[in-house]
């Protein structure tokens, strides 16, 4: 049983997948939200990560910046970051980020948006080895991408 739920009465109204009550108050159906809950636990630990911008105009991804130790000194087992700053990118566009390492994928990859169009990107990597990691802006990779860099144990 879902918190705060209880259970359908004679005199509730039932409309496609939501129901009011005696009082009018419209209900969501419980298993959408038990669905959506398992939707959000299987792509938690996902190797790719996509944040998105409502900015007008055309997005340019030669603009985009990438800087950290993230690709330049990564270590295996804990958690690596860089940036993304995208601010002289301009118009609407699409962070994507992915990260594959030597026989797995990342177990966690995070975009965080900081601020003016800078996103702090943070992944964890399990095993050394030799891993890839693409950025792209709007469907382009970024100067650079993909990465190839080398992580230590």
């Amino acid at each position: 049983r879902v918190q705060g739920r209880r259970p359908v009465r004679s005199g509730d109204r039932v409309q496609g997948r939501r129901r009011r009550d005696v009082q009018g108050r419209l209900h969501a159906h419980p298993r959408r939200a038990l669905q959506r809950r398992d939707q959000v636990r299987r792509h938690a630990h996902s190797q790719r990560a996509v944040y998105g911008s409502r900015r007008s105009g055309a997005a340019d991804a030669s603009k985009v910046s990438v800087s950290g130790a993230g690709l330049e000194f990564p270590k295996a087992g804990q958690l690596n970051s860089f940036i993304v700053d995208a601010s002289a990118a301009g118009g609407r566009g699409m962070l994507e980020v992915g990260v594959f390492g030597a026989y797995v994928p990342a177990e966690e990859v995070n975009i965080k948006h900081t601020g003016d169009y800078v996103f702090d990107i943070g992944y964890d990597i399990r095993e050394p080895g030799e891993t890839v990691i693409y950025v792209k802006w709007h469907g382009e990779h970024v100067p650079g991408s993909p990465f190839t860099v080398i992580v230590e144990e």
